[in-house]
């Protein structure tokens, strides 16, 4: 790890520029790569939105805002179980 601008830089070791050369000869994709390729990364972008969204309201929002956004995120959450619940 190194430090530039007030910020960590990490970087592969040499073991791991290894099994990224391995990979690559076998085809594979990065680790990074195929889990942003995987069907949840659309989820996933969609709740840090929705969770990016909430703070929002809840820092500036006024208070019947805030409210309602409760009521919109409680019922996302129960249709999101329902949905696994019928399968």
């Amino acid at each position: 790890m190194t430090e530039h601008d007030g910020k960590r830089i990490y970087e592969l070791a040499k073991a791991g520029l290894t099994e990224l050369e391995v990979r690559a000869a076998r085809g594979d994709a990065t680790p990074w790569q195929a889990a942003s390729d995987a069907p949840s990364s659309d989820l996933k972008a969609a709740v840090c939105a929705l969770r990016d969204a909430a703070k929002q309201i809840a820092a500036v929002g006024k208070p019947d805002q805030v409210a309602r956004a409760t009521v919109i995120v409680v019922e996302a959450r129960r249709q999101v179980y329902e949905l696994l619940a019928k399968g």
